[in-house]
């Protein structure tokens, strides 16, 4: 697993300085940099994927996993410098260290220098393995049927950063009777298969039981159905006919539990098209997959997602059992180019260590003027 990740000069940020845990939370306004943090993983993977740039010279500015338009734009802007520092720490403390040189011009790939370890790096780091996911925030949207689509030398095992393919990964599980890849993710106690339990997890969150099936039309088009019981029967519905949420946290539900222990998930705003207790339910089940073993990095705008993390630690004991990385991203008030991060503790009861003016106080606010 990673645990630190390091950027000097890189797109907002002059110098950062993070730790990451099993579970991450990348919270902040709008345009304070969450994004920048994810970006900075996804230029490396990018690369890695690419077919024809090498990471052991170049990396690859623009692709389909990010765009950061040319190799100026990603540096940041107050630097006399053209290099950018990129350097990840793993969990038995080696380092991989990227610098991008001379990123003063408009090319969409830059020159690098990497540390000797990378080989090793790219062999053994879930950042760069083939169970990988990033689900970026616009996620598929319901569809009568999904289509295999254009490949991409990034796709992952759930197809591009939107989850193209989740449906014929779906599709592939039921026809193997696939297993959940880590047993304490099963919601079922009898059914540990990923066909029961995605099924029953979307329902969870939900908040309405529902089952999730899945059908070949033709070898690169697959349908998914939801169907859930009615008085005299059951009524099988096409996804353009239940709650849009259902299949935005598809995916992400089926990454989870296909996910080995040890693997790397991130997702951007989880809780999009979400009931506020759906984000909450959705906060605990990323939680418990934390828990489980799967690394989890997550950017989000909930206070409802943060609340079930929370919660999951005073219930169950969350902190004792991984570590979980609380992390609020702002800009200095009087000096707007300046980035920073705040780190705000977790603790074992559900209660934060303290908190920063904007982090999630807008209720609070709220409420005192309304009150007043």
């Amino acid at each position: 697993m990673i645990r630190h990740l390091y950027l000097r000069n890189f797109k907002c940020f002059e110098e950062l300085s993070l730790t990451l845990g099993d579970l991450t939370l990348i919270t902040g306004a709008n345009g304070a940099g969450k994004s920048t943090i994810i970006q900075a993983l996804l230029l490396l993977r990018q690369t890695n994927d690419d077919k024809v740039v090498d990471l052991h010279s170049h990396v690859k500015i623009n692709g389909d996993l990010i765009d950061l338009n040319d190799a100026d734009s990603m540096r940041y802007a107050l630097s006399d410098s053209g290099d950018i520092d990129i350097r990840l720490t793993n969990e038995s403390g080696e380092r991989l260290e990227v610098t991008v040189k001379d990123a003063l011009t408009t090319d969409k790939v830059a020159s690098c220098v990497v540390s000797d370890n990378l080989d090793e790096a790219l062999r053994s780091w879930s950042l760069f393995d083939g169970d990988f996911v990033y689900l970026y925030a616009d996620r598929t949207p319901p569809s009568a049927s999904y289509a295999w689509g254009v490949e991409s030398g990034t796709d992952g095992r759930l197809g591009d950063k939107r989850g193209s393919r989740s449906a014929f990964r779906f599709y592939d599980s039921m026809r193997k009777n696939e297993s959940v890849a880590v047993e304490s993710l099963c919601l079922l106690k009898d059914d540990k298969s990923v066909f029961a339990n995605v099924s029953a997890w979307i329902g969870e969150i939900m908040g309405s039981p529902i089952k999730v099936s899945a059908d070949s039309i033709s070898t690169d088009q697959v349908r998914l159905s939801f169907s859930r019981g009615m008085q005299g029967g059951v009524m099988e519905l096409s996804p353009l006919n239940v709650a849009f949420g259902n299949s935005y946290i598809f995916p992400i539900v089926l990454a989870v539990l296909t996910a080995p222990s040890g693997s790397l998930i991130l997702i951007e705003n989880p809780e999009a098209h979400l009931h506020p207790a759906a984000q909450f339910r959705m906060g605990l089940f990323l939680a418990r997959a934390a828990r489980s073993g799967v690394q989890v990095i997550i950017e989000t705008h909930s206070d409802h997602l943060l609340n079930g993390v929370r919660v999951m630690a005073k219930r169950e004991g969350l902190t004792n059992d991984c570590s979980v990385e609380i992390h609020y991203i702002y800009q200095d008030e009087e000096s707007p180019e300046l980035h920073y991060d705040e780190r705000v503790v977790l603790e074992e009861d559900g209660s934060l260590d303290h908190w920063p003016a904007g982090f999630f106080d807008e209720w609070e606010l709220a409420l005192r003027e309304i009150n007043a």
